[in-house]
């Protein structure tokens, strides 16, 4: 996401490095991109499974989120939002609202829905870098309303998917679990 203003920031908090890694993971482009947010991951938090291949986390990546056929858990709000669980629709334009009203902007817009898992998280880091600066009690109040009445609505039922899915690799069911515990951490 390009943020219109930025600003040196020190080291971030493990928390945010997390946010991150959440973000990397779920728009990668291979399974060695996988593997490397993944890593980054591990290297933060004890606990995580070892990675398998590469290639079988991509493949099982595209089966969840991709495709060719009908993924199984796709990654986008509207999805599971939206009555007809149609791709693009009132829940996209409310997340780009939401990002246009704390000047960012998606690198793919028009091309890419904004109610992409990866996008919300990244939205999730600058608002929580923003909450920071002088409107911050507003930013902060945004931030918890994104949380509470967009995202928590339903990165659940995405998760689940991912967990009730057949075959799923022990790093895409960590990085899921890892994300709903992230964002219930995010909350308070």
């Amino acid at each position: 996401m390009k943020n219109i203003q930025t600003a040196s920031q020190p080291e971030p908090p493990t928390t945010i490095r997390v946010g991150c890694g959440l973000r990397d993971f779920f728009i990668a482009r291979s399974g060695a991109e996988m593997l490397q947010a993944y890593e980054g991951l591990r290297a933060l938090l004890r606990g995580l499974p070892a990675p398998e291949d590469p290639d079988v986390i991509e493949f099982a990546f595209n089966r969840l989120f991709v495709g060719p056929k009908a993924p199984i858990a796709p990654p986008f709000a509207s999805i599971y939002l939206e009555k007809d669980e149609l791709v693009m629709g009132r829940a996209t334009q409310e997340a780009r609202d939401l990002y246009a009203a704390v000047g960012l902007s998606s690198p793919w817009r028009g091309t890419f829905p904004e109610d992409h898992i990866a996008l919300e998280i990244d939205a999730c880091l600058h608002l929580r870098q923003l909450q920071h600066h002088p409107q911050g009690k507003e930013i902060a109040e945004l931030y918890r309303r994104f949380l509470r009445e967009h995202l928590l609505e339903w990165a659940p039922q995405f998760a689940g998917r991912i967990s009730s899915a057949e075959a799923v690799p022990a790093t895409i069911r960590a990085t899921a679990d890892l994300m709903m515990d992230w964002l219930h951490q995010e909350i308070t």
